[in-house]
């Protein structure tokens, strides 16, 4: 999904090359692997693997991710906290909350996806959805 052009466009050759330093350009691949392993768990609660594109905000999650990994235990706390940021981010898109803004197939179709939830607000009762309170007390009743 990223790998280490990705990596040094986000975070810049010098930074890139200073944690290769120490691990290696073995241990970014290690990293991106790991990183991406990880998120694929939880994007494949909702999208079919491999995704047809990888959209930026995934590939800045996944650096994000790779980057904290490659620090290992002398990641900053900005480091933690974006790879925690991502973590979240993440969980969000699995419970549905988020999505990814996938490109249609070059069939035209629709991306793969996994059996998605096709529940519809039916009355005037349910104002989790796209209509509060005030909207739906003008829609007629069934």
């Amino acid at each position: 999904m990223i790998n280490r052009d990705d990596l040094i466009a986000r975070f810049g050759q010098r930074d890139v090359l200073g944690l290769e330093a120490v691990l290696g350009i073995e241990g970014t691949d290690a990293a991106i692997k790991d990183a991406t392993e990880e998120a694929e768990s939880y994007i494949a609660v909702q999208y079919s693997l491999p995704l047809i594109a990888v959209p930026e905000v995934l590939k800045g999650k996944l650096c994000d991710m790779a980057r904290y990994r490659l620090m290992s235990n002398r990641a900053t706390d900005e480091v933690s906290k974006r790879y925690e940021n991502a973590i979240a981010w993440l969980r969000r898109l699995s419970r549905k909350e988020v999505i990814l803004n996938l490109p249609p197939a070059t069939d035209g179709s629709v991306p793969p996806t996994q059996e998605r939830d096709s529940r519809v607000a039916v009355g005037s009762s349910d104002y989790n959805g796209i209509f509060g309170k005030a909207t739906t007390d003008k829609m007629p009743s069934l």
